[in-house]
């Protein structure tokens, strides 16, 4: 916003710190709707129209990919935590809260140690971590599942 030339508008502000992105596109379009004449408008409108078209296909395998993921969780080819991990980026990226299952188990397993990191651990530790892997993935295959046959229903279809 240009320093005077407008009232603060929290709306806008939150929109733009949400979703920097769409609120950039929507400026632009703003303008390009404005100003719908000559050879400036004819080559914005068309950068923007390839970042719209590159956008939605960036979507489209980000959810195939998804929807992979959350078959195999299903299939129980990996487990919930490793799936949590993989699709974690969902509830931010599609503001979904019938997602945030898969960031909060992620955010509960970010100490815990993975691969080749396990060997620097001490027994006792890697005890007490497994058991706690345990329990939360007992305690959350439900929702894990649930969430990823919702994911399934709403995206397989794309």
């Amino acid at each position: 916003m240009l320093a005077g030339s407008e009232a603060a508008d929290p709306l806008r502000d939150t929109i733009a710190t949400q979703d920097p992105a769409g609120f950039v596109r929507g400026t632009l379009n703003g303008i390009v709707e404005s100003r719908r004449e000559g050879p400036e408008f004819d080559q914005l409108s068309k950068v923007l129209t390839e970042l719209r078209e590159g956008r939605k296909e960036d979507a489209k395998t980000a959810k195939r990919s998804a929807v992979d993921v959350a078959k195999r969780i299903l299939a129980r080819e990996i487990d919930v935590i490793e799936g949590a991990r993989q699709l974690q980026w969902i509830e931010r990226e599609f503001q979904s809260d019938v997602f945030g299952i898969f960031s909060r188990i992620t955010r509960k397993t970010r100490d815990h140690p993975v691969a080749a990191v396990r060997k620097h651990w001490a027994t006792d530790a890697l005890a007490r971590v497994d058991r706690e892997r345990t329990e939360l993935e007992e305690n959350s295959r439900l929702e894990v599942e649930l969430a990823s046959q919702k994911l399934i229903d709403v995206w397989a279809a794309i």
